[in-house]
């Protein structure tokens, strides 16, 4: 039987993981209010036209974005528990290499959502009825706006997970 895949949870999971490291003022600010914001003015100021088209030529760059992010995963999760003496081992080093697995894992699994959906709303763009409602002198489409949203929000998480991978390369080999 063909189980449908509950994306939500691996999403709620991923900002459970963030609201450990990060205050969750942090956390609105950073993942929701700084996308939501460069979204509108984007999306008010500029020729959706124009950003599409932008768009388009990083698609590739987004599919070969996923592909690293896939095989990053599989290090990660593929990446054997150090086979030494208890004794030799510091535990709380071993507690924080497996909760920045854990944090990098879910933030990758993360992006990779957010990039699959952001190229699926990408490649059938032009498919959609314009959907556009004015305030005044801007004129908002809603899609559009979700696509700058996901797109932001993709760059946001990539950014989190450079930093997340960098801590973990150094807490697995420190620099001496």
């Amino acid at each position: 039987m063909i189980v449908p895949i509950n994306i939500w949870r691996y999403l709620r999971k991923n900002f459970e993981i963030i609201g450990r490291d990060y205050n969750w003022l942090n956390i609105f600010f950073c993942f929701i209010l700084i996308p939501i914001g460069l979204a509108f003015v984007i999306s008010s100021f500029s020729k959706m036209s124009e950003i599409i088209s932008m768009f388009n030529g990083t698609i590739i760059f987004f599919s070969i974005i996923i592909g690293f992010l896939i095989s990053a995963l599989v290090f990660i999760l593929l990446d054997k528990k150090l086979k030494v003496k208890e004794e030799q081992v510091d535990k709380e080093y071993l507690e924080k290499i497996e909760e920045l697995k854990e944090s990098l894992g879910y933030n990758i699994l993360n992006l990779i959502i957010i990039s699959v959906i952001f190229l699926i709303l990408v490649l059938f763009y032009n498919f959609y009825p314009p959907l556009a409602f004015s305030v005044k002198k801007l004129t908002i489409n809603p899609i559009e706006f979700f696509i700058l949203f996901l797109f932001i929000e993709s760059i946001i998480f990539l950014l989190n997970i450079l930093r997340k991978l960098g801590s973990y390369i150094e807490t697995k080999y420190p620099l001496v």
